[in-house]
């Protein structure tokens, strides 16, 4: 029997990487396409299984809600989020609890009106390193040990008087990164839900993941080992 993808404990279950709640359901798209296909899955511990299924339905909500998300993010809030809530209408008033009216301005002149959420960076942060775990064990058949930064371009910070400056770098540091791993093959057999690109770097000890959800969200992780 094989490992954990996040300890030395015996996987006797299977976790889906990203989460299996990311991937539209059949019964919510018209066209009945199967989103689905060849989902990876690695080797899990019990507790490391179902100990973050709150944080899987706390990562697709901020992915649904981001307007840079594709249509097939928003037929997600729709239909799955929305069942959700109303399920459990108190979880998701927990998510929105911290809230601002903003004016977006695109690039053609258009002004937009919506909301900027303040998200719990460690907690989303969290969900996105189980992901890097679980790609890197897919890759190598070995559980990563090490330290992991997470650099979310797809987020903006309003936090501060510096935050235009921060963004800027954060910005332009994803760029650095689509430059860099250009010629490196884009993985994932569901390209409009999430793909991946994986690169290893043995000189500087560290493995730089990309992924993409939803076709313009990016997430980059930062893996260097102990």
């Amino acid at each position: 029997m094989e490992k954990c993808y996040m300890c030395d404990s015996e996987g006797t279950t299977n976790e889906h990487v990203p989460p299996k709640c990311i991937f539209p359901e059949k019964k919510d798209i018209p066209d009945g396409e199967d989103y689905k296909k060849n989902l990876i899955t690695v080797p899990s511990c019990e507790q490391h299984n179902t100990q973050k299924s709150k944080d899987d339905m706390y990562l697709l909500f901020f992915l649904a809600v981001n307007i840079i998300s594709n249509e097939l993010a928003q037929k997600q809030f729709g239909t799955k989020i929305m069942r959700a809530i109303n399920r459990s209408p108190h979880v998701f008033t927990e998510f929105t609890k911290k809230s601002t009216p903003v004016i977006l301005k695109e690039k053609d002149g258009e002004i937009i009106h919506t909301t900027a959420i303040e998200i719990d960076r460690e907690r989303f942060d969290s969900a996105i390193k189980h992901i890097s775990h679980a790609l890197y064990y897919h890759k190598f058949r070995e559980t990563f040990i090490g330290d992991i930064q997470v650099i979310t371009s797809g987020l903006v910070d309003l936090s501060n008087e510096d935050s235009v400056e921060v963004n800027d770098k954060i910005q332009n540091l994803g760029q650095m990164v689509d430059k860099f791993l250009t010629s490196v093959p884009s993985e994932g057999d569901n390209p409009e839900i999430f793909n991946y690109k994986l690169l290893k770097e043995d000189e500087f000890q560290q493995v730089i993941i990309q992924m993409n959800f939803y076709c313009n969200f990016n997430v980059v992780s930062i893996m260097r080992y102990s």
